[in-house]
């Protein structure tokens, strides 16, 4: 009995200084952590990317079949345009960014200019930037800083703060062991508040020398104020396929 204890004590002991030593590592230290994790060198090499995506609102399972489940494609070309296809049972929904301006179509009604909030054009921002945030911050005009490790529903992470010359503030929440982001909050910071919009990722694969989050769960309020999530699963990602930059403005036609 006293073997075990003493070999079970040297396991945590061993344990907590490793813990200790992940949570005290500088900025610098997790960010090239991340970058080699994520296969930034071979991300470099893409210019577009295509997403096929299987949506669930969770939260309307029990409202709406229709929408509950659908079908999205996301096409992108590195930093110049975007264009989400939302495929449902009664239509097609497209947004768009092209030419320095953002426009969608609900099926049935023409092309419009459209204005997204602030939380809309910062997730089309970063499909447009395919480094992410945390590569080449300074050229991008973004500040970064690392504040203190923190401890969400028993898991910890670095948790580092984002600022971008738009003067969003994004909290990214990396696991410490491998440096991968598991969670962006959009406007405030998860361990003070469990009523924000974030994004969780999981299902983590390497794909072409690049490691993706196939599974990415978004948290947000619905319109009577309640809490609920809507789930994004990544079927199939392709890097560079061919893409002709017509189809992200063929639509945007509009009439006087």
């Amino acid at each position: 009995m006293k073997k075990y204890l003493k070999h079970a004590f040297c396991l945590n002991f061993l344990l907590l200084l490793t813990l200790n030593s992940l949570i005290g590592q500088s900025l610098d230290q997790i960010l090239e952590k991340h970058h080699e994790a994520v296969g930034i060198k071979a991300l470099k090499n893409i210019e577009s990317m295509k997403y096929y995506i299987v949506n669930k609102n969770h939260f309307l399972k029990n409202q709406s079949s229709i929408l509950f489940c659908y079908d999205i494609e996301i096409t992108v070309l590195r930093n110049k345009y975007y264009l989400s296809q939302l495929f449902k049972q009664n239509g097609e929904d497209i947004y768009a960014y092209a030419s320095g301006k953002f426009w969608r179509k609900a099926d049935g009604f023409s092309p419009e200019i459209w204005e997204p909030n602030n939380l809309d054009r910062l997730l089309i921002q970063q499909y447009l930037d395919f480094e992410g945030f945390l590569h080449d911050w300074k050229k991008k005009g973004i500040i970064i800083e690392k504040l203190e490790d923190v401890n969400l529903s028993g898991e910890y992470y670095h948790r580092v703060m984002a600022v971008t010359p738009e003067k969003d503030t994004l909290y990214y929440y990396l696991n410490p062991q491998n440096c991968l982001i598991e969670k962006i909050s959009y406007n405030g910071d998860l361990s003070k508040r469990n009523d924000l919009f974030f994004i969780s990722f999981s299902d983590f694969k390497i794909f072409e020398g690049i490691q993706f989050a196939f599974n990415r769960m978004v948290y947000s309020k619905k319109l009577d104020g309640s809490f609920g999530k809507r789930e994004m699963i990544i079927s199939k990602i392709e890097f560079n396929p061919p893409v002709d930059t017509v189809m992200f403005n063929e639509k945007n036609k509009f009439k006087p």
